[in-house]
């Protein structure tokens, strides 16, 4: 849950302080529970939203094979010493996210690099300090397609278009007339 918090860049960061207050001090954990239900999708009926199943389900079968026991033990140790607080409760589930190792289907493709000669030109967005999803991702998606063009926002939190003007510009320039911005374009975050 924290990591999602955290996805949304600094703007965030206020939510997650005001949970781990009260339960670092009194051992009351609802508002860490609450960002946990957000996270997981989890309506005040109880119910999931269908997005966290898909994640699961795409994430296990089209990633590479869970690490065996023996592979965790190291960073497992690693993570006790280096983030005692937040490896207590699953550090299991700290580094597998999310635990494909009880996931009974794997594609029998390896993954594979993208690759896209002849592409109509295709803008890709990443973000320097995305927890989510590393712009190195970005990079090599880009790089992977003929006509790409990357664009990059500066800044922290999980996608670029809701937290600057400048994506929000060179995106609608390229939904709507066809014109993707030079390459090499940094864009700074509101």
């Amino acid at each position: 849950a924290a990591l999602d918090v955290l996805a949304d860049g600094h703007r965030s960061w206020p939510r997650l302080r005001e949970a781990l207050e009260p339960a670092v001090t009194r051992s009351e954990a609802e508002g860490l529970l609450a960002l946990a239900d957000g996270a997981d999708g989890r309506g005040e009926d109880g119910r999931y939203r269908t997005p966290a199943d898909a994640y699961a389900a795409i994430s296990c079968a089209d990633g590479p094979p869970p690490p065996t026991e023996a592979e965790l033990r190291p960073a497992l140790a690693e993570l006790a010493a280096r983030a005692p607080l937040t490896s207590g409760h699953d550090p299991v589930g700290t580094l597998l996210d999310p635990d494909c190792r009880p996931w009974p289907f794997r594609s029998p493709e390896p993954p594979q690099p993208v690759r896209a000669p002849g592409s109509a030109p295709v803008l890709v967005i990443g973000s320097t300090g995305d927890p989510v999803t590393p712009y190195v991702w970005a990079q090599r998606l880009a790089a992977g397609l003929e006509h790409g063009v990357l664009l990059t926002r500066d800044g922290d939190g999980h996608t670029g278009y809701d937290k600057s003007g400048c994506v929000r510009d060179a995106v609608t320039d390229y939904l709507v007339d066809g014109r993707l911005p030079a390459a090499g374009t940094h864009c700074p975050s509101d």
